[in-house]
């Protein structure tokens, strides 16, 4: 709707065949003006009409539209994809608090990472501040 609606405003001035007059001044200088001199001779004149199917008018139109178009789509596609970014740490947010949660409330024996061999090794305290303090941070980057 809005776009044949610029497209009409702007094809109006081609349109509508405004009179354009000239005339000669008292120092010889030729005029051209949309209103005729108060005083003094002129000839009305008319400006060719333009070439079949060309509009410069609408030619620019066309290609703002088109450009307006992309930049609408670019924009589209950047919003989508910003939105994907902040879908993406809100849920690395959640996971980490959760995990966090997880680390505070619970001692550092229970929790144990496998070795090589598949055998459960139960985390020392260092590890289990490293974990935190790791934790912490991917929190401290994805919730702010």
């Amino acid at each position: 709707m809005t776009r044949t609606l610029a497209v009409l405003l702007f094809a109006l001035p081609a349109l509508a065949r405004a009179e354009v007059y000239r005339w000669v001044d008292e120092y010889g200088q030729m005029h051209y003006s949309q209103q005729p001199p108060r005083q003094g001779a002129y000839d009305a004149v008319r400006p060719a009409p333009p070439a079949a199917g060309t509009s410069p008018n609408l030619d620019a139109l066309r290609k703002s539209v088109e450009a307006s178009d992309r930049a609408r789509a670019r924009q589209a596609e950047k919003t989508a994809k910003d939105a994907a970014v902040q879908a993406r740490r809100a849920e690395s947010c959640r996971r980490a608090r959760e995990r966090l949660a997880f680390l505070e409330s619970n001692a550092p024996r229970r929790f144990a990472r496998y070795d090589d061999k598949g055998n459960p090794v139960r985390f020392t305290e260092e590890e289990h501040a490293r974990q935190r303090s790791a934790t912490q941070e991917i929190v401290k980057e994805n919730c702010d």
